[in-house]
């Protein structure tokens, strides 16, 4: 009986060991089933757990892939496997049609703050191989060089980088059908109307375009006149790069790419294409002085279109000329970059005089507001006028959001104006608000403060779950607490009085500085890192590379000393990490 025990006891051991070992592949089975019966027609599918890719970059493949010739099909899977090669071949086999078959899995690292990740590829029935994968992905490395999970679409197919435009004319605009699936406002239609009478410009704003890294900039490039340039647009992991070209009479190529793709390495969100491309446009466009010259003498405020705020629109901003009128006060508002720009200028510092061509000469007041457009908000002032004028003129850039709105509101105040009343708002209190009528006609503030202390510990009891579970995201714990701080610091800073926020950004004036130019230092020594290929150092690059976009916001949000001190003690950790980055990857990039 005895032995018969131990027979059993082995038997269930051995059991409960191939349990172990079988479950994650019996999983990824499973995923790869769900996959291979989803993908019956070419496209994406994505296990609910799968982050390596977000909704827009997954969204914009299985728009791309729809459209191919060549058929593309792609599993995004969560499970513990190096061989991903070996899972794309098994997802062939299941779906048997010929194509390009990819696998994408990771899985959670309890050593990291991210997921460790495998990619493979199959080819099955079709004339691409291996090598063109390998050699796409090779062509695709460094910066804003595109995404090879969409660029090698084009390489295969040629469908892009056929209708590239190299000319001027009504074809000089090229937009992406799979960009405008995934993003409906990006037409051509919308560079057609913002680019209207800026005849030699070249665009084409497509999901990736295949072949050497340069080659598409190249040909686009081809041929431009003294007054041409070039926008070169494709999508990267979660923004869309800027490569851009111009002629000898333009701006230069880094100031342009700035205008559209911010500071540093030029991204744009898409969301935010409409707004940068209207930068571009006022740069290239008519020149900005004039025209301002031109709309005060019509009006008492003139907002230039690349300058406004999103929200207060021609109706609001007529409502304020008049109250500006009536003061005996003009304001002119116009985008800082796309004015330096148009002037050759890096930035507008206080010795270059931009009201005085405005003024001509004269001493009434006028302000002339410089938009930082990147952030949305007024990032510099100019004055003619006595200095009372020009102190309520300096106050009103620091007045909030959105920035046309509350400046002008805040000017008119200090003139000593009334302000006019905000569209869709009433003297009365809203329905809903502290001490408005509830849906029964009662007083909200009669409900006893007993019962409010019940629901609040009962919503917490229900709601902090929930939040942890948000706000603390699996595997990084650290970045979530330090976005918590940082949104913190900066309700901090908007909590602030204009007078004492001026102030505190004088304060904090040379740190900011101090911190400009260490990322600056960052950018630097991210340039000029060598090409890490297929390594898996690689990854850490990645990640700081990230952390500098981060870091890139935070600074240029950064107001109050405190956030300034946060930019700057992160600014040594990345810096540190660059620094023996360079040193590993150094040691890599020399011959064996």
């Amino acid at each position: 009986m005895r032995g018969g025990l131990r027979r059993t006891a082995g038997t269930l051991a051995a059991t409960l060991v191939l349990g172990l070992l079988t479950v994650p592949t019996a999983r990824a089975e499973g995923q790869l089933a769900d996959a291979a019966d989803a993908l019956a027609e070419p496209g994406v599918w994505a296990d609910d757990d799968y982050q390596g890719l977000d909704e827009n970059m997954v969204a914009l493949l299985q728009a791309r892939y729809a459209r191919a010739g060549t058929p593309f099909r792609m599993a995004l899977l969560t499970e513990e496997n190096d061989d991903a090669a070996s899972l794309a071949s098994r997802l062939a086999s299941l779906v048997g049609e010929p194509g390009v078959y990819a696998v994408l899995t990771e899985w959670d690292d309890p050593l990291s703050d991210h997921r460790d990740s495998a990619q493979g590829w199959a080819i099955s029935g079709t004339s691409a191989t291996v090598d063109d994968i390998r050699t796409e992905s090779v062509a695709r490395a460094g910066i804003n060089n595109g995404n090879p999970l969409l660029t090698l679409v084009d390489t295969l197919d040629g469908d892009l980088s056929s209708q590239l435009p190299d000319a001027s004319g009504e074809e000089r605009y090229l937009v992406d059908p799979a960009v405008t699936d995934t993003f409906p406002e990006l037409t051509e239609e919308l560079l057609a109307d913002v680019f209207d009478g800026i005849p030699e410009l070249r665009v084409a704003l497509v999901s990736g375009v295949g072949g050497p890294s340069d080659s598409a900039a190249t040909r686009m490039a081809s041929g431009l006149p003294a007054d041409g340039a070039m926008l070169l647009m494709q999508w990267e992991t979660s923004e869309f790069s800027v490569v851009m070209g111009s002629g000898r009479d333009l701006p230069s190529v880094g100031t342009l790419e700035g205008l559209v793709g911010g500071i540093g390495i030029p991204t744009v969100a898409p969301e935010a294409v409409p707004q940068r491309l209207s930068q571009l446009a006022a740069a290239l466009g008519p020149d900005l002085l004039g025209l301002t010259r031109d709309g005060l003498a019509d009006s008492p405020l003139y907002v230039h279109p690349a300058a406004g705020d999103g929200v207060t629109g021609r109706e609001r901003q007529a409502v304020f000329a008049e109250a500006l009128g009536g003061a005996g006060a003009r304001v002119a508002v116009l985008p800082r970059a796309a004015l330096a720009a148009q002037l050759g200028e890096d930035r507008i510092d206080e010795d270059v005089d931009v009201v005085g061509p405005v003024s001509e000469g004269g001493d009434a007041p006028l302000a002339l507001l410089l938009a930082d457009m990147e952030y949305l908000r007024v990032d510099q002032v100019q004055t003619t006028g006595d200095e009372e004028f020009a102190r309520a003129a300096d106050r009103a850039r620091h007045s909030g959001d959105p920035f046309l709105e509350t400046g002008l509101s805040q000017l008119l105040a200090q003139l000593g104006t009334e302000v006019p009343a905000a569209p869709d708002t009433d003297e009365a209190a809203a329905p809903g608000s502290p001490g408005a009528p509830g849906p029964g006609g009662g007083d909200a503030s009669a409900v006893p403060v007993g019962v409010w202390v019940g629901l609040a510990i009962a919503t917490a009891g229900l709601l902090l779950p929930l939040m942890s579970a948000a706000l603390m995201p699996r595997g990084r714990p650290r970045l979530a607490v330090r976005a918590l701080a940082v949104a913190a610091n900066r309700r901090e800073a908007e909590a602030m009085s204009a007078e004492k926020l001026s102030a505190e950004m004088d304060r904090s004036a040379e740190q900011r500085g101090r911190n400009a130019r260490e990322l600056a230092r960052l950018e630097r020594l991210l340039r000029h890192l060598p090409d890490t290929g297929g390594h898996p150092v690689a990854r850490p690059v990645g990640q700081l590379l990230s952390e500098y976009e981060r870091l890139r916001e935070a600074h240029a949000g950064a107001r109050t000393r405190t956030e300034a001190t946060v930019v700057r003690r992160s600014l040594g950790r990345a810096l540190r990490r660059g620094e023996a980055l360079t040193v590993v990857t150094r040691k890599l990039s020399r011959p064996s």
